[in-house]
């Protein structure tokens, strides 16, 4: 079984299971790792996609599959550019990084005001952006055993969510970082370690993106 789409450094990928394409989540675990670690409750965490009109459908673990040896959590394709793949590219594009951050703004918003609580992760590294704007956000706990797996949680997961902001100020705060991170090719902080990350936000004292990338204003 081989990826059909998809960074090969991102956990997230499409391939093919039973003769259909299928959007995978690599746990990194091997079979028997996975099933020791008592993690099939992660098929019962629904991801969510915030479609352009404001709707919101529920993505649904359908069940796992193997893949180079590891246990994936597969569900309905989803076909859209993960954050690894747009700061993957040489230059920035400016219309797709304006569209993902603002599409992922907006998509906080509608998901904070819905009926149904979702678990998803904080983190822009979890979402997917579609050609018709439409965006996938993953479920926390599964996107955070595939990166805790490469040992990448520091640059996936703690460097974008600010230790204090709560409610609607932590996803603007988030998207600030995305944002830069898609004009610049780089992070706003650089640090060892997550608490030093954590204090670096707390200084808001990221490089101005004149000098991040001298062509920015271009």
């Amino acid at each position: 079984m081989q990826r059909i789409e998809g960074n090969m450094n991102f956990p997230v990928f499409v391939t093919k299971h039973q003769d259909r394409e299928v959007l995978a989540i690599d746990t990194g675990l091997s079979p028997t790792a996975f099933a020791q670690s008592k993690m099939g409750s992660l098929l019962s965490e629904y991801g969510a996609i915030v479609w352009p009109n404001g709707n919101i459908e529920a993505w649904v673990p359908e069940g796992t599959l193997e893949i180079d040896g590891h246990i994936a959590i597969y569900g309905p394709v989803f076909t859209g550019k993960s954050l690894v793949e747009m700061l993957a590219g040489e230059k920035p594009d400016i219309s797709l990084a304006y569209q993902f951050s603002l599409s992922w703004l907006k998509c906080q918003n509608i998901l904070q005001k819905a009926d149904r609580p979702y678990r998803l992760s904080p983190s822009p590294y979890a979402a997917m952006l579609a050609e018709d704007a439409s965006l996938l956000l993953l479920p926390e706990q599964s996107f955070r055993r595939a990166i805790q797996s490469r040992n990448t949680e520091l640059a996936y997961i703690d460097a974008w969510t600010h230790p204090e902001l709560k409610g609607e100020e932590a996803p603007v705060f988030t998207a600030a970082i995305l944002l830069y991170s898609l004009l610049t090719g780089r992070a706003p902080w650089s640090a060892e370690n997550a608490e030093q990350i954590r204090s670096r936000m707390r200084e808001t004292a990221a490089m101005p993106t004149v000098l991040a990338h001298p062509g920015i204003q271009e």
